[in-house]
């Protein structure tokens, strides 16, 4: 179990925790992300997700993931594995990426 820590976002908590219980997510996080960092230009949100260790996606997995966040949200949202970022290499994005993270949900 976790917990929010943006008080907007409290409505969706318990959803939010199913969602990362259900996806072995160990934190999740809003981006404001500058516009040239978006990769998605019509999410509404950008979404940082940290997996467990143990946990496995397939690309069909992101996508309903991604869909589910969507619902959860009411709004379209893209999401980011922070695991990916790190293991690609790509230090600035990531720097990037954890300056501008609000975290929503955090395992405890």
């Amino acid at each position: 179990m976790g917990y929010l820590a943006l008080d907007r976002y409290r409505n969706i908590e318990a959803e939010l925790s199913a969602f990362c219980d259900r996806w072995n997510v160990s934190e999740l996080a809003l981006l404001d992300l500058p516009e040239g960092e978006r990769t998605d230009p019509d999410a509404e949100l950008d979404v940082l997700v940290t997996i467990k260790p143990d946990a496995e996606w397939s690309l069909f997995d992101r996508v309903h993931m991604q869909d589910e966040l969507s619902e959860i949200f009411g709004r379209k949202a893209h999401f980011y594995s922070w695991t990916g970022l790190v293991e690609f290499g790509n230090q600035p994005r990531a720097q990037l990426f954890r300056s501008v993270a609000h975290p929503l949900y955090v395992a405890v």
